[in-house]
């Protein structure tokens, strides 16, 4: 699927589909005033239907619910893996066709959370197609040096989770380019 910033509402390519959080013109926009649905970023075809406001009210208004999720995504840079843990337990509970998990680089091994959540998704048996992938990146705290200047973020890794392991996917054309 391609996707296409518009505007500051940031729709892709289908004007149904959204990504939460953080588009204060869409929850204007449709009516919903959390920021965040269920996951820290959660990306969806969005429908509606027409109702009253309550039991009793003349005014109707639209009631937006997300019918169908793609993208479920879930960060976490505590440098804990009980946290890291919790945050991937939504993802494998979530229903989306695309799940991504984003963590900090360990201190000693740049894989080091994502070995450990391996445990977690050898004893899952609901991945029945989902696509999970997991990017490690530095720290937040890293990406500026001790002069406070931008860093360049570091190296950032992605990998997809294929047979039963994490294979790392290749940076480059065709694949994924880390723009800067």
């Amino acid at each position: 699927m391609a996707v296409v910033w518009r505007n500051s509402t940031r729709e892709i390519y289908n004007k149904n589909i959204y990504a939460f959080p953080s588009q204060f013109d869409l929850k204007k926009k449709l009516g919903i005033k959390q920021s965040e649905f269920l996951f820290d970023v959660s990306v969806g075809l969005y429908k509606s239907f027409e109702s009253k406001k309550f039991e009793g009210s003349k005014k109707v208004l639209p009631i937006h619910f997300q019918a169908h999720s793609i993208w479920q995504i879930e960060s976490e840079f505590a440098e804990n893996t009980r946290e890291i843990a919790i945050d991937f337990s939504k993802l494998l509970a979530g229903n989306a066709d695309y799940a991504l998990m984003v963590a900090p680089s360990g201190k000693e091994e740049t894989d080091y959370y994502m070995k450990e959540i391996k445990n977690m998704l050898e004893w899952n048996d609901t991945l029945s197609g989902k696509i999970l992938y997991f990017l490690i990146l530095p720290h937040p705290r890293d990406w500026v040096n001790k002069e406070g200047k931008w860093n360049n973020g570091g190296k950032w890794y992605l990998y997809k989770w294929k047979k039963n392991k994490w294979e790392k996917v290749p940076e480059g054309k065709g694949y994924w380019k880390l723009k800067r």
